[in-house]
């Protein structure tokens, strides 16, 4: 069974009710049906498919004009805006479209591929579950751009709401893209960083760690989605890129975008064939081989390189000049986004007011690694929120860097880490 659906914009969709009585004629349904503003495709696919069709809705034009792809997290004024605060106002702005197209709209997608201020959205998105979840109404998160979320650092501050959205009954998105960052025009060749860059997430992060609810994919297709590569091509790629999908039992559907007026990618002409291939029931499911292992989820893969062994003549290379004794102050591991950066930045000035690091002459930084380095009898390394780093610090060290002093400091906030640093005496 096909999980091929389409994604619908304002502006002229000819063929689409053909298209849609094409499978209802064969018995057969697409899989989901996302429109933006204009909601009357939805209602048409409701109106022959009923609960067999998946219908995703995103309000772009607030009532008053209001763009609603993103809101930033601060105040005019630069102070923080609370993510439950932001939630209340967005909902605010959205609540009577999506009353009025309450049986039109299963789903309802909020943000457009907003790739930041993640920790922010994650707390957002919980806000707005309480919101919509006491009006009866079902959230599709994120909607994440061909090739996000980027790294692992970025998942895990995706992972409290997307714990809360399969516990909740609600769903990812994401959107993959050929044409991305690459010469490649299609879906299929740019696997697995942009095309099905979705089993990675899942299967290598998302499923071990219990925060996988239903993936929709709620746009898709070639071009980057700006240009209709002609119907072979499309056709080609799609029952390609269809193939994979039935292999992957959360992923409900994936909208081609796009039917309407955007740039030159309106596929119309090709409905007539496109509705022949899901009317046909194809393809198959079959379930896909393991992951390959090693994958580090968000980066190509690397080809290892045979050492490299230095001609007897040169000297070793990071050998100390004198024996010292180091400490190593280091910060939690906070995002390079703006929201980690500002927080990095109260850490570091909470060291800097304590008088420790002129007190003791101090190093501090942000890599594990920088920490323990170095052919020294005496390292310190005195770790400020070991939590916030994958798996145990204290492992890692006694693993990698044997020798190590490794001490755990544990603060609540910034100013907690100042009042304890104040009276810390000695690293032993």
């Amino acid at each position: 069974m096909s999980k091929i659906g389409v994604h619908i914009v304002m502006g002229a969709r000819t063929g689409y009710g053909a298209f849609l009585q094409r499978m209802a004629i064969a018995g057969r349904a697409p899989a989901l049906i996302k429109c933006v503003d204009d909601f009357g495709g939805a209602e048409e696919a409701k109106t022959l498919f009923g609960s067999k069709v998946i219908t995703v809705g995103r309000v772009n034009n607030a009532p008053g004009g209001k763009d609603l792809q993103a809101l930033e997290p601060y105040k005019p004024d630069g102070s923080p805006l609370d993510p439950r605060e932001a939630a209340q106002y967005y909902y605010g702005l959205v609540v009577k479209t999506w009353t009025l197209n309450r049986k039109r709209i299963d789903v309802w997608e909020t943000f457009n591929e907003y790739s930041a201020h993640w920790d922010w959205q994650s707390n957002f998105y919980m806000a707005l579950m309480d919101l919509a979840e006491a009006d009866g109404f079902k959230l599709a998160l994120y909607a994440c751009s061909t090739g996000n979320p980027n790294n692992v650092a970025t998942v895990m501050q995706m992972l409290p709401a997307l714990r809360a959205a399969k516990k909740r009954g609600h769903y990812l998105a994401l959107h993959e893209y050929g044409n991305v960052g690459t010469n490649i025009i299609t879906l299929k060749g740019t696997e697995p960083y942009h095309a099905l860059r979705y089993r990675q997430l899942y299967e290598s992060i998302l499923i071990p760690n219990e925060a996988d609810p239903p993936l929709l994919i709620t746009e898709c297709g070639q071009n980057g989605g700006s240009t209709f590569p002609g119907l072979t091509v499309f056709m080609n790629d799609i029952e390609w890129y269809d193939s994979e999908l039935c292999r992957d039992p959360y992923v409900l559907g994936a909208a081609l975008f796009t039917l309407g007026n955007w740039a030159g990618a309106n596929f119309q002409s090709a409905l007539p064939t496109l509705a022949d291939y899901i009317a046909s029931g194809q393809p198959a499911p079959r379930p896909h081989e393991p992951l390959a292992p090693p994958y580090v989820f968000g980066k190509p893969p690397i080809l290892e390189k045979p050492p490299v062994t230095p001609p007897p003549s040169a000297k070793p290379r990071g050998t100390p000049r004198l024996q010292y004794n180091r400490v190593y102050f280091l910060l939690p591991n906070e995002p390079p986004t703006l929201d980690g950066n500002l927080r990095a930045s109260r850490w570091v000035q909470a060291l800097t007011n304590s008088g420790i690091l002129t007190r003791y002459r101090l190093t501090l930084g942000f890599s594990v690694d920088d920490a323990a380095v170095g052919d020294l009898d005496q390292r310190h390394v005195v770790a400020i929120n070991p939590e916030t780093w994958p798996g145990s610090l204290a492992d890692f060290y006694a693993q990698n860097y044997p020798g190590i002093n490794f001490k755990p400091i544990r603060a609540a906030s910034p100013e907690d880490l100042q009042k304890i640093l104040v009276n810390l005496n000695g690293f032993a």
